[in-house]
């Protein structure tokens, strides 16, 4: 059940609304209208009831530095060799560019496009792309295993197009030519 405390302040009047459930940690937010605090409670107390709140404040307290060692450690792992070693690679570039002690809730997509944009400007597109994909498969594994609140930014974001394959060209060395017919 949610409890809505009227509060003054120097804008006038405001609403506090706290919602407990056993089970769960206690919720509570300020809305400037009652209406507003009677639905975002009503709201809260039926995702409660039907198991499907989640706290984003355990997003919060999940640094990507901690969350990007955890996938190190226990999915990268049980990959091959070079793909190990490219992802270690990966993983500190994106450390260095968005921060270590960044929130994983903090990170959105303006933040991705942002690191997608300087990233493009120093290497090239499919590297930025192997860096996109790390990331985003860590966001994946972080809500989907970890049961961290948090969505993928990365899937917010177009990611930067493949670079064109190398072409072997049509010459009549490699024999790809076409014959003309009579």
């Amino acid at each position: 059940m949610a409890r809505i405390e009227k509060r003054k302040n120097k804008r006038g009047i405001s609403y506090l609304a706290t919602v407990r459930r056993k089970g769960v940690k206690a919720v509570a937010r300020t809305f400037d209208t009652k209406g507003e605090v009677i639905a975002w409670a009503a709201g809260i107390e039926q995702d409660m009831r039907d198991r499907r709140y989640q706290d984003p404040r355990l997003a919060m307290g999940i640094t990507l530095g901690q969350a990007m060692d955890r996938y190190l450690k226990t999915i990268s792992t049980t990959k091959a060799k070079n793909t190990q070693m490219r992802e270690k690679a990966c993983a500190k570039r994106i450390l260095e560019r968005i921060g270590a002690e960044t929130p994983l809730g903090a990170i959105d997509a303006n933040i991705v496009a942002t690191y997608r944009e300087e990233r493009k400007q120093e290497v090239s597109v499919y590297s930025v792309r192997l860096e996109l994909v790390l990331l985003s498969y860590l966001f994946t594994k972080a809500k989907k295993e970890w049961g961290i609140p948090v969505g993928n930014p990365v899937a917010e974001i177009e990611r930067p197009s493949p670079p064109r394959g190398r072409g072997l060209g049509k010459t009549p060395r490699r024999g790809h030519c076409r014959k003309e017919s009579p």
